[in-house]
């Protein structure tokens, strides 16, 4: 890499550090702020459930296969299990997946102002925009 893009990379990474830098008090913010519940340090940290919800989203992963993932880098005694990371994730709320998403799409546009992320659709979302449409026309 030349010096200019070891410059921008560099920002760009400082700038994801800043966003994740204190994710785990940022979840517990939102949890209090939106469900009004005061949360405990426990077993399995919102970080690694933030981490597993995101590596779920990878194609062609399963629940199984991320939490595999995940215990290959924790203690045996430690090891997690789908129903713990599902009750933990269950508490997140949704306001705070779109505080990061703001967060990732302005950094985008900072480094990358090319017009072309707008918006983005999630698996499990659905979405018909020509249902009010005339036949053929969108």
């Amino acid at each position: 890499m030349d010096n200019k893009s070891d410059i921008s990379y560099k920002k760009i990474c400082d700038s994801l550090n800043t966003i994740f830098f204190n994710i785990e008090k940022d979840i517990r913010q939102f949890i209090y702020k939106f469900n009004k519940i005061k949360t405990r340090k426990g077993k399995v940290s919102f970080t690694t459930t933030l981490i597993y919800s995101v590596l779920y989203t990878q194609i062609n992963k399963t629940k199984p296969d991320v939490i595999n993932e995940l215990n290959l880098t924790i203690d045996e005694d430690e090891q997690l299990n789908r129903t713990t990371l599902y009750e933990k994730e269950i508490k997140i709320p949704l306001e705070f997946y779109l505080f990061i998403f703001n967060k990732l799409t302005k950094l985008h546009n900072d480094f990358f102002d090319d017009g072309l992320i707008k918006y983005v659709a999630i698996d499990g979302t659905y979405d018909n925009t020509n249902v009010f449409n005339i036949k053929g026309l969108l």
